[in-house]
């Protein structure tokens, strides 16, 4: 009995003495049911963060949504790929580690492929997540209260929270299934872009399910201004979860580079694509709370495992590795798996990762130039601030001319900051590689700035440059041993060298001055004349068939970011990229895995093959090996260049699309005999939806530069395509 008494005498002390602290400090206490624990207090996060906690987590915040908004606005910031890819391999790294340290869950993919087995541990995980529910339904059914919002006010500010990553729901595949995807890939890449499509409402905006999540939001009370806007990041919006932007912008940075992280990208999505604990619990209780639960049910309906997006993620990712071994061999399909399992761990760990991978690098300047630089650059900037207000590039996130203002040369650490930003700013500087690097370039004989710095300070930035010693010099190590792939199966970036045909994301500067002189060297027609009537003649197949190839392309860029979709006018645009796709034109429903199995998908790539083959020509396995066939055809480069740039040449490449759709009709009629009978039909509904949604994009059009530029496209590719004919 005495036992018992100071044990209970011992817990109201320890109480007392808690509550007091607790009282004394003002902090919030919050109690939260845990499962297997019971009720626990503690303190609000926010609430217990030192004044240094708080300023990490702003620097880390600023870090997040700059990159959040370059990479949405991707043609405005080409500078930014070299270091999103060192980003994404160094994220891939780390998710991997995470997956290792995780001792009760791990990646949860057998080590070794085999896809019986790979079936086997997702439908474990799916039943495992069904078991969790069942469990909670329970729970609920005898009367505990909810376990995720304590209230509304709470499950609004988690709503919010989540709003960085939802806003880009889908932007994982966004980059997939590119005009420069190797032909004997289309078939693989073409079901992952069908679930992205699907993700975007199929052309039907209702069901876009970004649209979706801003009417929650907007319903919620909650106003947001576009995502791939700048306002997007402003601190009035409270959109500070650190981990949803993170997830963000793996959603981000893994669509990016198809062609390099193929077998990433369909990794990630088979671990995204399955259904989670937060989507059920979030869908029971938002419910519960007077708050629409349509997008996670969406969400546990769409992904079955069945015959909706899981099942999909998993017969892309069987599809991949098959033709993998079929092609490549045993070894090479090892290799595509560890790939997989890589993307699985990304889409699992990377809320988790340090905030550091997303920040620039940190040099160690200890090379004897440094001193001599900053002096040369202090003097530079005294002479030439004026120079640079115009000047659109940044530094660090910071415009030419705030480092070169009299307010920030005066900051004691403004060297410092400076080489600091200047090493990290590729493709201007290429730490160790002066050679390559483009600031030395523009200095240099012929460069743009060429005179503005005597060859002996020339010597002194060459020098500095290929000093430079980075910190995080091993960035994503890890990622290399585990996969045992080769850093030199990446292509260099940033030096004008990508080839358009081969490569991707290909946005270099130095052709955007021959593509706006291309566009305006053509006459402008009156809008009425939007029409396109059968020229006589014969066809010049080999003009037509790269033509052909760049038509199909044209609209890709347009509907690959989520957060550009929500409207009426691109998700018409997604109808015609389906059409020409091969797709069905099912508003009423949901293809999913049906969609799939057809095995006489006919969309505008397979129609130019079968135009090649009923020509007698060689099959091409690339649209490099078109261009090899057929010759070069300046035009149909220039119209891949514009497709590269949708922010900018929207209209224009909705105008040309509509010039191909027209031609598209007029050739099922007037030139049947250059494709196969049975290929005709197939053609003449896909011209037939084409038209259509691009009429809607024109009619949404509400200004007259737009139209003008809308008609300026047509005309163009009109141009082009009527001299496919031999009139003579």
């Amino acid at each position: 009995m005495l036992h018992l008494y100071l044990l209970f005498s011992i817990g109201l002390i320890v109480f007392a003495a808690s509550l007091q602290l607790l009282l004394r400090n003002r902090r919030k206490v919050i109690f939260r049911y845990v499962r297997g624990s019971g009720w626990i207090g503690c303190r609000n996060a926010d609430e217990s963060r030192t004044d240094s906690d708080v300023e990490e987590k702003e620097s880390d915040l600023e870090y997040l949504k700059a990159l959040f908004y370059q990479l949405n606005n991707l043609e405005r910031f080409p500078d930014v790929l070299p270091k999103a890819r060192e980003i994404l391999v160094e994220l891939l790294a780390q998710c991997l580690k995470l997956s290792l340290d995780d001792r009760e869950r791990g990646i949860d993919l057998p080590s070794e492929y085999s896809q019986n087995e790979v079936e086997r541990t997702i439908l474990e995980q799916h039943d495992r997540i069904g078991q969790q529910f069942k469990a909670y339904v329970a729970r609920r059914q005898a009367g505990l209260p909810r376990e995720m919002f304590s209230d509304r006010a709470s499950a609004v500010a988690w709503l919010r929270d989540q709003a960085p990553a939802k806003l880009v729901d889908g932007a994982w595949l966004g980059h997939i299934h590119r005009f420069s995807t190797s032909f004997d890939q289309r078939p693989i890449t073409r079901l992952a872009w069908q679930i992205m499509s699907e993700e975007l409402g199929d052309g039907d905006v209702a069901k876009n399910h970004v649209f979706v999540y801003r009417e929650l939001l907007e319903n919620s009370g909650v106003r947001l201004p576009a995502a791939d806007s700048k306002d997007f990041l402003h601190p009035q919006h409270k959109l500070h979860d650190v981990g949803s932007w993170k997830t963000a912008l793996s959603h981000l940075l893994v669509s990016l580079f198809p062609h390099d992280f193929l077998p990433e990208i369909l990794g990630f999505n088979m671990h995204f694509e399955q259904l989670t604990w937060s989507t059920l619990c979030a869908a029971t209780e938002l419910r519960e709370l007077g708050l629409d639960p349509y997008y996670f049910l969406l969400h546990i309906s769409i992904d079955n495992v069945h015959s909706g997006h899981t099942a999909m993620a998993q017969r892309v990712a069987f599809d991949f590795l098959e033709h993998v071994q079929e092609r490549s061999g045993p070894s090479a399909a090892s290799e595509a798996w560890r790939r997989v399992q890589a993307g699985y761990a990304l889409s699992r760990y990377a809320s988790q990762t340090s905030s550091h991978i997303f920040h620039q690098d940190k040099f160690n300047f200890n090379n004897r130039r440094e001193k001599e630089l900053v002096a040369i650059l202090r003097q530079k900037a005294l002479a030439s601030q004026w120079l640079h207000c115009s000047s659109k590039v940044k530094l660090g996130n910071r415009p030419l001319s705030d480092w070169f203002s009299s307010k920030d040369m005066g900051h004691s650490d403004w060297g410092a900051e400076l080489l600091q930003a200047l090493a990290s700013a590729s493709p201007w500087v290429y730490p160790g590689k002066s050679y390559k690097s483009r600031l030395v370039q523009a200095l240099s004989w012929k460069g743009k700035m060429f005179g503005a710095f005597s060859t002996k300070e020339l010597c002194v930035l060459r020098e500095w440059i290929d000093g430079l010693t980075a910190i995080h010099s091993n960035r994503g190590e890890f990622y290399w041993k585990f996969t045992q792939r080769k850093t030199s199966d990446l292509p260099e970036l940033g030096n004008g060298e990508q080839d358009i045909l081969l490569h991707y994301p290909v946005l270099g500067d130095a052709i955007t001055p021959q593509l706006d002189s291309w566009l305006h060297e053509q006459s402008v027609m009156p809008l009425a004349t939007l029409a396109f009537t059968a020229v006589e003649g014969d066809v010049d197949i080999l003009r037509l068939i790269p033509l052909w190839f760049a038509g199909a392309a044209l609209l890709e860029g347009l509907v690959s970011n989520p957060a550009k979709t929500c409207g009426p006018a691109v998700s018409a645009l997604l109808g015609v990229v389906r059409a020409q796709h091969g797709l069905v034109d099912d508003f009423a429903g949901c293809t999913g895995l049906d969609e799939s199995s057809c095995a006489d998908v006919c969309g505008l790539h397979e129609l130019g093959m079968s135009i090649i083959a009923k020509a007698g020509m060689q099959t091409p396995r690339s649209l490099k090996q078109v261009y090899a066939v057929c010759g070069d055809c300046p035009e149909a480069t220039m119209m891949l260049h514009l497709s590269m740039r949708p922010l900018k040449y929207a209209e224009v490449l909705s105008g040309m699309s509509m010039a191909f759709a027209c031609f598209h009709d007029i050739l099922c009629v007037s030139r049947p005999e250059i494709l196969p009978a049975a290929a005709i039909a197939a053609l003449k509904g896909i011209a037939a939806r084409e038209k259509a949604g691009l009429q809607v994009y024109h009619d949404e059009i509400s200004d007259v530069a737009g139209k003008t530029a809308f008609n300026r496209g047509f005309y163009i590719a009109k141009r082009q395509l009527e001299q496919c004919y031999h009139t003579g």
